[in-house]
């Protein structure tokens, strides 16, 4: 039974607005969830841009006089931050303090916090030695210190939350003894709405890429897929998101145009929410090709709108998807390349399926997610 109790939760993050990616959507929807439900919460997260910030009034940010931008991301270092942290927490008491990062602020929100007596949770989002090349460091000795620092701070918390099962492995396999358990984080509400109809058989298949353009996605293989495509009809996939490789991968479509055939490949930079939604609801499937992703909310997304997903295997689409009830998966770019064939063949088929994406995306409501949380923090306070 989750608690009764409103609760003060305090959310220390290293990654919110303007960052768009995964961590910050979660972090948001879990805290409005939140709210909604009568809980006070706090965001104390980095001071990326200064004053231009528009912020709510429970955000609360580190000031940051160092600021840059290092391959097109937002880089902020805190001053003075267990001063600044230990004055928010204070001031405020919260009931949890729950930590996204081990890292930073993340870092100085579980000492303060076990200063306090305060219970800590920690989300562990993210596979750290994926984006070790993030790092302005030799990878060795990056890699090397990350093994090292990241399952020491998962020992030193109260509760570890791993958003797919996969994760929860990775943290039995660092002998991580923490107590743990699997939440996935949640989608925004506004993708449960409206499902589109099919496209037409007499049309060709549009299939979709959402997320960032980065080394890490492994986006390189969705063009191995459209080169030895043999469907009917030429496809359109379309790329849309923001990154530090937006501009190289788009290049390397135009150089490869003749490999890709008359497959159509077209690309939209960081559209606003109303626009996603609209291209998650138009698209036939969806394509993920990254292996290192803890839960890739982007498949939730797209099975909310009723796009069924063809992914790589990897920790984050163990969970989510079930091969050929929602989904496939595809170890090669010509097991992709077969599976949208497939489809393309058998619309009637792709309809099932998008019938049971739309079924399988319900656990990931805010309600749900939020509903288990609430429970792991009663738990923690004995209520």
């Amino acid at each position: 039974m989750k608690t009764k109790k409103k609760l003060r939760i305090a959310f220390i993050t290293n990654n919110y607005t303007p960052y768009q990616g995964g961590v910050a959507q979660a972090v948001t929807a879990t805290v409005h969830e939140l709210q909604k439900e009568g809980h006070d919460v706090r965001i104390i997260t980095l001071d990326f841009l200064g004053t231009t910030e528009k912020d709510q009034p429970y955000v609360w940010r580190v000031p940051c006089p160092i600021r840059f931008q290092r391959k097109k991301n937002w880089i902020a270092i805190p001053w003075r931050r267990t001063h600044y942290i230990k004055n928010y927490l204070t001031s405020f008491d919260p009931h949890i303090v729950h930590l996204h990062h081990p890292f930073l602020l993340g870092q100085t929100g579980m000492q303060v916090a076990r200063s306090m007596g305060v219970p800590t949770v920690f989300t562990y989002h993210t596979i750290y030695t994926a984006y070790a090349h993030y790092v302005p460091l030799p990878q060795a000795i990056t890699r090397f210190f990350i093994r090292r620092i990241v399952p020491h701070f998962c020992n030193r918390v109260d509760r570890v939350i791993a958003p797919s099962s996969a994760i929860q492995q990775l943290l039995h396999d660092a002998r991580v003894h923490t107590p743990s358990q699997v939440i996935p984080s949640p989608i925004r509400e506004h993708f449960f709405d409206n499902q589109a109809e099919p496209t037409p058989h007499n049309q060709p298949l549009r299939l979709l890429y959402v997320g960032r353009f980065a080394k890490e996605k492994n986006l390189p293989f969705i063009l191995d897929a459209l080169a030895v495509l043999k469907t009917s009809q030429p496809v359109s996939c379309l790329f849309v998101g923001y990154g530090p490789d937006y501009d190289e991968f788009k290049q390397q479509v135009q150089d490869e145009q003749t490999r890709l055939g008359q497959n159509k490949v077209e690309f939209i930079h960081k559209p606003p929410l109303e626009k996603l939604i609209q291209l998650y609801r138009n698209a036939d499937l969806f394509l993920f090709p990254s292996t290192t992703d803890t839960q890739a909310l982007v498949l939730a997304e797209a099975m909310a709108s009723g796009t069924p997903v063809i992914a790589v295997p990897g920790p984050g689409q163990s969970d989510i998807i079930r091969h050929h009830f929602n989904g496939f998966f595809a170890e090669t770019p010509a097991d992709m390349a077969q599976r949208i064939t497939q489809l393309d063949y058998d619309r009637p088929f792709l309809a099932t399926l998008a019938r049971n994406a739309i079924n399988t995306a319900q656990r990931y409501q805010p309600t749900v997610t939020v509903g288990k949380l609430l429970e792991l923090y009663a738990q923690l306070l004995g209520s």
